[in-house]
């Protein structure tokens, strides 16, 4: 599986750098690989901590050990868990996240959970879950072998921007 994923990983770098296209907005990402979590290192707020990389999260969801929810979920809102537990999360507006060089901005809504038993478990600071739509304008590239999450800006339609 291991050497599958670093011959995607290669293969995808080579279609990209083979491709005609000079890509400019690279932003490489190190990252910590704690069992079979990818964390990335982030600063939230002005808290410095780790991020869990889990495309299935919706959006940007916080840890409640860490921020404080500003308002309580309502009954539409709710999520369920691996276990298929029901659960309503609570909100909390988030002003700054940073990843490296890369500041995101426009998710000033988030969703506060307990991450308490992955933050036990991995022994690390885990401030939130970073899902796929937080992304969702970079195409990704994992670099098992380098521990490196490479991501490439994208235009409107979704295509690599050329410098």
């Amino acid at each position: 599986m291991l050497r599958t994923l670093r011959f995607l990983a290669w293969l995808g770098y080579w279609v990209l750098c083979t491709s005609g296209t000079s890509i400019a907005q690279t932003i490489q990402l190190p990252l910590l690989l704690a069992g079979d979590l990818l964390l990335v290192s982030a600063e939230i707020d002005h808290q410095c901590g780790w991020l869990i990389l889990d495309t299935g999260a919706p959006g940007l969801v916080l840890n409640g050990a860490h921020f404080r929810a500003a308002r309580s979920g309502r009954a539409e809102e709710a999520l369920v868990d691996v276990h298929g537990q029901h659960f309503v999360p609570n909100w909390k507006s988030v002003r700054e996240v940073q990843l490296g060089t890369l500041h995101l901005e426009g998710h000033d809504q988030a969703r506060v959970l307990d991450l308490g038993n992955l933050e036990d478990l991995k022994g690390e600071k885990i401030l939130c879950l970073l899902g796929w739509s937080v992304l969702k304008d970079y195409a990704w590239m994992l670099d098992l072998k380098a521990e490196t999450l490479h991501l490439f800006s994208l235009d409107r339609r979704g295509k690599l921007v050329e410098s």
